[in-house]
């Protein structure tokens, strides 16, 4: 073999190599995609969730079957996280009868307590463990979830919530609450 042959045989055997990475990859997203990446289903059992509070109180979500629940899943570090806390305490004001509790997502404790105490909100606070929050596909927080009296999950939202949105999104899911619209 000549010196050129034998380039052109290592050009071609680079360009194997890149297409099979290539490959491998997509084939890769396609699994994802298609299994392993699916978003809970809305108007499906909402996946189980369980922890200790803030507070030293067991929380399941389980138990709260037959009341509407809205899950806020945050971080202490997360700015729109805490941006939306004030409003999602207004919402939880509008609408008493709904349990509001915020799942807190690779948060230290005493972060959270100075959060909480800032933005006013009184609602429970739960310290989510990985594995617990596996069920529920999070891709980013802030995400927030409606659980309804059945226990399905009704509504969900990636991203900040206003209190507006927070507010129809429980009247939608048949929550009582205000009258008065949110201004």
């Amino acid at each position: 073999m000549t010196q050129r042959a034998r380039q052109g045989e290592i050009v071609v055997t680079q360009a194997m190599v890149v297409r099979a990475f290539l490959i491998v990859i997509a084939l890769g997203v396609v699994v994802i995609v298609a299994f392993g990446d699916r978003p809970v289903k809305v108007d499906g059992p909402a996946p189980a969730l369980a922890g200790t509070t803030l507070n030293g109180e067991t929380f399941a979500l389980e138990a709260l079957r037959g009341q509407v629940v809205f899950l806020n899943f945050m971080g202490s570090w997360c700015g729109p996280c805490v941006r939306e806390l004030p409003d999602l305490q207004a919402a939880s004001k509008a609408f008493p009868d709904v349990r509001f509790v915020a799942v807190a997502v690779d948060s230290p404790e005493p972060d959270l307590r100075a959060l909480m105490t800032k933005t006013g909100v009184d609602w429970p606070v739960v310290p989510a463990k990985d594995a617990a929050l596996a069920p529920w596909r999070l891709r980013s927080v802030p995400m927030s979830a409606i659980v309804d009296r059945s226990g399905a999950l009704r509504w969900s939202r990636a991203g900040a919530v206003t209190r507006a949105e927070a507010e129809d999104a429980l009247r939608a899911v048949g929550a009582g609450g205000a009258a008065a619209p949110t201004p």
